[in-house]
């Protein structure tokens, strides 16, 4: 996005994944750029429709909550641990 946009690019989805990625991604390697090139189009639509106004400093501020949410009862800890340490999984 830099590249594109002149900026850098930090892109904040949040629980967005859980929503969106599984409409086009069913775990087969080949459908990771159809997703990525569906983002992609969808933050340059969303970037060429923004409305531009000044900014200074004193009127940005960032601000975060810390939360610690349970695990879902469907989903086993252990397992997904192993899943996330194995080096051999991309």
């Amino acid at each position: 996005r830099q590249a594109a946009t002149g900026v850098p690019h930090i892109h904040f989805n949040g629980a967005g994944g859980n929503i969106g990625a599984g409409k086009w991604n069913d775990g087969a390697k080949e459908n990771r750029q159809v997703l990525a090139d569906r983002v992609a189009a969808g933050m340059e639509t969303a970037w060429k429709k923004t409305k531009r106004s000044p900014l200074v400093a004193e009127e940005v501020s960032w601000g975060a909550e810390p939360v610690v949410l349970p695990l879902g009862e469907h989903m086993d800890e252990e397992g997904l641990a192993m899943v996330v340490s194995d080096p051999g999984l991309d």
